[in-house]
């Protein structure tokens, strides 16, 4: 069996396995691979997969898949932790563009493991949501930032 060399990163709280599929190729189903290595127990153990791969639109393209083996869009915390192992691998060069399924995202390294990213203006707000879970209402407020959230 041939080696994956992987990084295990954490962007506030978030943790990350990273693989630069420029360098290794995956052996296996991207989502059933996502399950398998976050699971904490059987695993590696993380909140998701970090895919780094080559962009024809910016430095380099991530994609995330969540532990469950679900993809998303964009994940703030993800771009934070592909800049810094951009910058670490590109010799202390500090801006990149991520390209992410919500577009590109610029980042930059301000510090010792230190990374600022800039979203794109949020778009989609609804105030006053009304749901209800397991018998209990809630009053929530939604955003799209690149992916949606509830507050």
């Amino acid at each position: 069996m041939k080696p994956i060399h992987f990084l295990k990163l954490e962007g506030s709280g978030n943790d990350f396995i990273l693989i630069d599929t420029r360098r290794n190729s995956l052996p296996g189903n991207p989502t059933q691979l996502a399950h398998r290595w976050c699971d904490r127990k059987r695993g590696i153990g993380a909140d998701g997969l970090l895919l780094v791969s080559s962009s024809r639109k910016g430095d380099a393209r991530m994609r995330i898949l969540n532990s469950d083996g679900s993809e998303a869009s964009m994940c703030g915390n993800g771009v934070r932790c592909v800049a810094w192992y951009l910058h670490r691998d590109n010799h202390g060069r500090r801006s990149f563009d991520i390209e992410t399924g919500a577009g590109l995202m610029a980042s930059r390294v301000v510090g010792k493991e230190r990374v600022r990213f800039y979203l794109p203006p949020p778009t989609k707000l609804r105030l006053g949501l009304k749901i209800t879970s397991q018998g209990r209402h809630y009053t929530l407020h939604a955003i799209q930032t690149g992916v949606p959230h509830a507050v």
